[in-house]
């Protein structure tokens, strides 16, 4: 094996190693300009931002996923999403650029409490957490500018580890 090859594997270890997702450092350039493009444009109106939206903030949104929890009404697990996770990535980002993609219903689950009663669980699907993940640190990166005008954008709450 040559050394290139080498290099190559050991920059990519080091990079689960530390818990980041493969799409962390070009995401964090990313959510680090659209927080200090935020800060410059405050007083105008935003249209849309779909068109931040790409495959590292998809990304992203996968790695800030729980792997381990509850699937939705379509019974799909974060490790059968996994399975074949950049094909399914791919399609779920052209579905929401194209403005076809729609929430699936949410599987409903009630859990008994110690009073006897019972607390509604609402479970969404692994896609649906995925997009939602994605949007919320689009979202978080514009108005914490506006929110937190004194403090620079917190980058140690976006770090998500690598869970697969």
């Amino acid at each position: 094996m040559s050394m290139e090859g080498r290099d190559a594997q050991q920059k990519r270890g080091n990079n689960r190693e530390k818990g980041w997702s493969p799409y962390h450092n070009s995401f964090k350039t990313k959510l680090l300009s659209l927080a200090n493009r935020a800060k410059q444009i405050r007083d105008e109106p935003l249209r849309t931002l779909m068109h931040l939206v790409d495959k590292d903030w998809i990304g992203e949104g996968w790695s800030k996923l729980r792997k381990g929890a509850a699937y939705g009404i379509d019974a799909i697990s974060a490790n059968k999403y996994a399975e074949n996770l950049d094909v399914n990535l791919d399609h779920l980002l052209y579905r929401m650029k194209r403005g076809q993609y729609q929430a699936q219903p949410v599987k409903r689950v009630y859990i008994a409490k110690k009073d006897g009663s019972k607390r509604a669980l609402g479970l969404p699907t692994v896609e649906d957490k995925i997009a939602q993940n994605a949007i919320n640190l689009l979202l978080k990166a514009i108005f914490e500018q506006e929110f937190l005008p004194q403090c620079p954008m917190v980058l140690e709450r976006t770090k998500a580890p690598y869970r697969q």
